[in-house]
């Protein structure tokens, strides 16, 4: 058995830690205003004076906010494990993480699997396929869904199957 040896000094991992800490914050910031604009421009998509939406421009709105939320979660966890080094290393411990540590890393990471599992989700072979699906009284949801809000998740109740009574507008 051979004994890990270690690629830099302990205070190269120190900036290290905390350098990673201050990028994965950026990043989840980033990523949050992403969705944000995303879901703005999804709600702005439709047109009264039109009468209608572009299935193909409202596909790719709805592709930016899946891929932002993808991003944002493997952001979220990247930090989270960035913040765990850097306390380690004794950084940032003046710093209130409990707006943070209201998350579990647990969920943040198995919500990270399982969006970048989907596939595997979909042809019935992910991690734990009965936990892909949530129900509840107010919405049907998947782990791939985004709804923003109580008014949304009761469209997708409606939409939840994805019929196509429900227009792209109703699905986001």
């Amino acid at each position: 058995m051979t004994t890990a040896t270690p690629i830099m000094s302990p205070d190269e991992e120190r900036f290290i830690a905390f350098e990673g800490l201050v990028q994965w914050a950026h990043d989840v910031v980033e990523q949050s205003n992403r969705i944000s604009n995303a879901l703005d421009q999804k709600r702005n998509l439709y047109s009264p004076r039109v009468g209608r939406v572009d299935p193909v421009e409202s596909r790719k709105r709805l592709y930016a906010i899946h891929s932002a939320c993808y991003h944002f979660v493997t952001a979220a966890y990247k930090l989270l494990e960035c913040r765990d080094r850097a306390v380690e290393y004794g950084l940032c411990s003046e710093v209130d993480f409990s707006d943070i540590d209201r998350f579990s890393k647990a969920d943040i990471r198995d919500l990270r699997d399982m969006r970048e599992h989907t596939v595997e989700y979909f042809q019935g072979k992910g991690h734990s396929p009965t936990r892909w699906m949530i129900v509840t009284p107010e919405y049907k949801a998947d782990a791939s869904t985004l709804a923003g809000s109580i008014s949304a998740s009761s469209r997708a109740i409606r939409c939840g199957t994805r019929s196509p009574a429900c227009t792209e507008m109703d699905i986001a």
